[in-house]
């Protein structure tokens, strides 16, 4: 990093040499080679480029460092770096190369696209999916750069690129890069106008990953809402019928029904996990049916209070804007809220929420006690977790206690940002 800071000090010398060496030869037919370096030098150092601010290869190299140590833990330690979903997608893949239905793969819970996206899992090499989640990755960063004013453009170094946070969940193999892209196009589409493209984005983001569905009421303060929800319910609803078609009701069930009812009794840091595993010995459906319940209520109500609150923006900067919200900081709220209340929380999950952090970081304090607060509660379930799951002791309140200081902890999180950015 230290060498792109003397690039930057360096760019106003390269500019002016750019602009004498074109003066001095004019009269020449086509760029030299020396003529050309230089203009390709001025590409990179361009405010908005991707190359500039936050430097392509450092992000590309640390996701290969752990896609090096993934392969070596993966073949010398009993504790495997990747994800067990990464398995289930691949054997979906399999499936669906051998033109069955992914949902023969118990536990495949997911979109019938994402198992023919992974196909090359089975034809190519089983590391296909953990580069095509980094290259989503890469993706998200560069969109972030369309979204996020130069300025500030900074945080998406330490909050996406270079954080090993994320980088390390695409690499264990799981998917939420291609969601992240999928939602921060669909605001640049918006942001440059162009509302059936950020409709048809947003209705494959929810067929997807469900989760998005939370966005909807925010959403309806543009100027164009019809345009946007029809294209987004053209994608949805096609898509739908599509491997309606195809597979029936099972597709149905595990791609959206399933996550109605599902609760985790095992491990998770939701406040909902020791109700859960005392609901687990008949199924947990009505427990998470109640959940989910109590969870749509909180959306609906931040929702509506989101988008008649005006969304962080003042009256005239609405009434000049065709999405009169501030969309990434109202999206930031929603998907915390969403994460923290949650029937099952992961540490995936908080990739929903860092994705939209640099639109909004500039605008929030230090926090630094809070921020170490944080920490602390999720190192204490962690340890707590640890327990459980490979010591196999029986630590269920614990960790339970563990998941409501971790609440604690998101929810003063969450008053600061609304706070800040909302108000």
């Amino acid at each position: 990093m230290a060498t792109f800071s003397w690039i930057e000090k360096q760019s106003g010398k390269d500019g002016e040499a750019q602009r004498l060496f074109s003066h001095r030869h004019r009269s020449s037919k086509s760029p030299s080679l020396c003529q050309n370096i230089c203009i390709l030098w001025e590409k990179m150092k361009r405010p908005k480029s991707i190359i500039y601010n936050a430097s392509i290869l450092s992000p590309t190299t640390l996701r290969i460092i752990l896609i090096l140590v993934c392969i070596y833990q993966d073949s010398h330690f009993s504790t495997k770096f990747t994800d067990i979903d990464y398995s289930v997608y691949t054997d979906a893949a399999f499936h669906v190369s051998q033109s069955n239905s992914p949902y023969k793969r118990a536990t495949y819970r997911y979109t019938p696209l994402l198992a023919y996206l992974l196909v090359p899992n089975v034809t190519l090499h089983p590391l296909f999916g953990k580069l095509l989640f980094c290259l989503g990755d890469l993706l998200a960063g560069h969109l972030m750069h369309r979204i996020v004013p130069p300025n500030n453009q900074k945080y998406i170094a330490w909050c996406w690129l270079l954080n090993p946070i994320t980088a390390s969940i695409s690499v264990r193999g799981s998917g939420e890069s291609l969601v992240a892209c999928l939602l921060l196009g669909m605001i640049a589409a918006i942001q440059a106008g162009h509302i059936y493209l950020a409709g048809a984005l947003y209705g494959l983001s929810v067929h997807w990953r469900v989760y998005p569905i939370i966005f909807a009421v925010p959403l309806l303060r543009q100027k164009r809402w019809f345009a946007f929800f029809f294209s987004s319910a053209v994608v949805f609803f096609s898509l739908g019928a599509l491997f309606y078609h195809l597979y029936g009701w099972e597709f149905l069930h595990e791609a959206y029904l399933y996550h109605l009812t599902r609760i985790d009794p095992r491990h998770n840091f939701s406040m909902y996990f020791y109700p859960a595993y005392l609901e687990r010995e008949g199924g947990g459906k009505v427990a998470g049916m109640a959940f989910s319940i109590a969870q749509a209520t909180l959306q609906l109500a931040l929702g509506w209070g989101l988008m008649r609150g005006g969304g962080g923006l003042k009256k005239k900067e609405r009434e000049r804007q065709s999405m009169p919200i501030d969309l990434p900081a109202v999206m930031a709220v929603q998907t915390l809220a969403f994460v923290a209340f949650n029937k099952v929380c992961t540490a995936q999950y908080f990739v929903w929420v860092i994705f939209l952090l640099p639109s909004i970081l500039p605008r929030l304090p230090a926090m630094w006690g809070l921020g170490s607060f944080w920490l602390a509660a999720t190192s204490m379930w962690l340890a707590m977790g640890w327990c459980l799951e490979f010591a196999g002791q029986p630590v269920h309140l614990l960790v339970w206690a563990a998941g409501l200081v971790f609440l604690i902890a998101n929810v003063l999180i969450l008053r600061e940002i609304v706070s800040r950015c909302i108000r």
